[in-house]
């Protein structure tokens, strides 16, 4: 048996999910009911009621990693996730893996298990799982391709060298991929029509896009819902390239596959490189476009690029200009319940740049920059300097060479707050856009 099969089929080799409709989901590849509380955490869910003794909490706000789970074959922070958001999902822990008795579990685990891979073992899972999403999709993975798995995860006692060493150990052994997944209180609507007939069933919904925050915010606070989950919803998912010009990015993509989109890649690989960089690689599993516009925070990277793209979102109902989004809580905040982001679009621009600080082990970036040319002229979009994003028209200037200021200058003020003060916001944005300005000095091929 290869690890996919091994990871989505759990505990028991000839034991499958049965189809009944009492079933919430699949955990370790049992049928799970009864669903959990619309507002509880999934890792709250899963060790009170499946004793899942290897997810561990650790710092409880999607940092650590050490309550990682798979979620429909990709590793996400159950801390981070709403239990009532998996209806109709394969959730797989480290327990099933440990449970096994194949050949496959067997080669990964006996290398983690080494003397000197691990210390106290609490973050093991998480590797663990982590390690098998990784050979399951690359049997024989590069150092690097290693770490990059483990991004988002920390282990607080050793070095990552042992660790990664035993899964390239373990890569030899192992061959093939891993995790899938069914109905709760919270509404799954498969598109927008289901989703209209939900929202009139429940009228004072809240609408869910990832999740990951409201995760957060809901537990302990014994929240009820109702929710209505945008996931699966058909019409808000996709990248496509309309009329040579225009990209349209569906609100339900996640930040992983905004990264990994061929279409991104080819015509604006800046916006790729920005949504490879959002959190880590759990939280880009699970994030989405549509869910990070409702929860702007000076650190977000993404408004600064709708900005500087001039992007409009688009809903069920109207088109809405980025910079009223932006300087208007009102615009975000005044949806009609029924009213749903469909997707972000924009023109295309001739070249754009994209740099970003993130302290490490910061998930969020302190201040991100991003530039974009039209008509041979520059647009900058600026996060984390100020409290709120803006289009900085004089750092576009400087960057163009129009102001021959030796120093960029600001529109608005760097603010002081718990992850650093004014002045180092100042320094690091400036810094920041001179990075821009040497890459404009040096000769790059233009995009296809």
């Amino acid at each position: 048996m290869n690890l996919l099969d091994l990871c989505r089929r759990g505990v028991r080799e000839d034991e499958s999910c049965p189809g009944s409709s009492a079933a919430f989901c699949s955990v370790n590849g049992r049928a799970s009911a009864p669903p959990p509380r619309a507002g509880m955490a999934l890792i709250d869910w899963l060790r009170q009621a499946h004793h899942a003794r290897a997810v561990h909490r650790g710092c409880d706000t999607g940092h650590c990693g050490s309550c990682a789970v798979m979620l429909d074959g990709a590793p996400v922070k159950s801390c981070a996730v709403m239990a009532g958001d998996v209806h109709g999902q394969q959730v797989v822990t480290a327990d099933a893996l440990a449970a096994q008795g194949s050949m496959a579990a067997g080669a990964l685990l006996r290398e983690m298990r080494k003397p000197g891979v691990f210390q106290c073992g609490y973050c093991a899972g998480a590797f663990v799982l982590a390690a098998a999403e990784l050979l399951a999709r690359e049997p024989d993975p590069s150092e690097k391709q290693v770490r990059e798995a483990f991004d988002g995860l920390l282990c607080r006692c050793t070095g990552y060298q042992r660790i990664v060493d035993a899964v390239l150990d373990a890569a030899a052994a192992l061959r093939q991929p891993v995790a899938t997944a069914t109905n709760a209180a919270l509404q799954h609507p498969a598109n927008l029509a289901e989703a209209r007939v939900a929202c009139e069933a429940l009228p004072d919904a809240t609408w869910v896009a990832g999740g990951q925050q409201l995760a957060r915010e809901a537990r302990g606070l014994e929240a009820e819902g109702p929710w209505i989950s945008l996931r699966r919803v058909a019409e808000l998912r996709g990248i496509e390239l309309r009329d040579g010009r225009t990209l349209a990015i569906g609100a339900a993509c996640t930040h992983r596959e905004i990264a990994q989109a061929p279409l991104v890649a080819a015509h604006l690989p800046a916006l790729a490189e920005l949504a490879a960089g959002i959190g880590d690689a759990f939280m880009r599993n699970r994030g989405t476009v549509g869910g990070a516009l409702f929860d702007i925070a000076p650190g977000s990277s993404y408004p600064g690029a709708w900005l500087a793209l001039g992007a409009t979102i688009a809903t069920t109902h109207r088109d809405i200009n980025i910079q009223s989004w932006c300087d208007a809580p009102g615009s975000r905040l005044a949806l009609a319940p029924d009213e749903i982001v469909r997707e972000v679009r924009f023109a295309l621009p001739e070249r754009a740049l994209h740099q970003t600080h993130r302290p490490v082990p910061a998930r969020i970036g302190l201040v991100s920059l991003f530039a974009a040319r039209y008509d041979g002229r520059w647009r900058v979009g600026i996060c984390g300097q100020s409290h709120v994003a803006y289009l900085g028209v004089r750092a576009a200037q400087w960057l163009d060479g129009t102001d021959a200021g030796s120093a960029p200058r600001w529109e608005r003020a760097p603010f002081t707050d718990a992850r650093a003060d004014a002045r180092y916001r100042d320094a690091i944005a400036q810094e920041l856009l001179r990075r821009m300005r040497r890459e404009l000095d040096t000769p790059t091929p233009e995009p296809t």
